[in-house]
């Protein structure tokens, strides 16, 4: 019997988005990662914890109820102001919480 988790599929959509990989990429690894993002079928937890290694995403983000803000807790002196990026990079995240921890 296998037990599948139900997860929220815009949090899957984020976490693709978040990575920035596209399902089409993935569809080796995940047959049926389309019908998960439909809606119309669950992955089961080993499924859902590859799924988050792969996207760089902890496990608990995805059964929260809705996707998360991740606002950039530095200034953003990256580009000009009327060419900002939309969201930073799960790398650039987890680097500049890496630097912080250090500053602490």
């Amino acid at each position: 019997m296998t037990i599948r988790v139900p997860v929220n599929p815009d949090l899957l959509h984020w976490a693709l988005e978040r990575a920035g990989v596209s399902a089409d990429a993935l569809s080796n690894k995940f047959p049926k990662l389309n019908e998960w993002l439909g809606g119309d079928l669950a992955p089961t937890l080993k499924q859902l914890e590859a799924f988050s290694n792969i996207t760089h995403t902890a496990i608990g983000l995805l059964f929260l109820p809705q996707p998360p803000e991740e606002p950039l807790p530095i200034p953003d002196f990256r580009t000009v102001p009327k060419a900002r990026l939309s969201r930073p990079s799960a790398n650039l995240l987890d680097t500049i919480y890496l630097c912080q921890q250090r500053q602490a």
